[in-house]
């Protein structure tokens, strides 16, 4: 019996969209560091994540952490592709993209069979241990 199917998925809740502190920073196409918003307001900034400090990051874009981690214990943001290690066989291919709406708050969206859009909603998605896959923003 393989020992990893029958492991407990780790509890995890999503940030709500409107209380998200964590951001990873771009600039064009490539990660240069990250952001954490303090609630007095202030910023703290890491190149790799690690190191904290008020030094400022130039960035053109930022991806909101969702609050999820993976099951490698990476932070997952929006425009990740993700997939599921607990599903069947047959779909494990299958990528999820990670979406944030300010309204509709957070979900996993993927081509499914005909064309049609699947989603996941968050209790659903906090159910499920997921593995980082890639960056849906990266052009190919």
């Amino acid at each position: 019996m393989d020992s990893e199917c029958c492991t407990p998925v780790k509890p995890q809740y999503m940030t709500p969209v409107d209380e998200v502190v964590r951001y990873r920073l771009r600039r064009e196409g490539r990660i240069v560091g990250w952001m954490r918003e303090e609630q007095t307001g202030q910023r703290f900034y890491s190149r790799e994540g690690l190191w904290w400090s008020g030094r400022k990051i130039k960035w053109t874009h930022r991806d909101r952490c969702c609050g999820l981690k993976d099951a490698d214990d990476r932070w997952l943001h929006e425009g990740d592709l993700v997939k599921d290690l607990k599903s069947p066989w047959w779909s494990r291919h299958h990528q999820w993209l990670i979406l944030c709406d300010e309204r509709t708050g957070w979900s996993l969206v993927r081509n499914g069979w005909g064309g049609r859009m699947l989603s996941l909603s968050e209790e659903d998605i906090c159910k499920k241990p997921w593995r980082w896959s890639g960056f849906a923003w990266l052009s190919i």
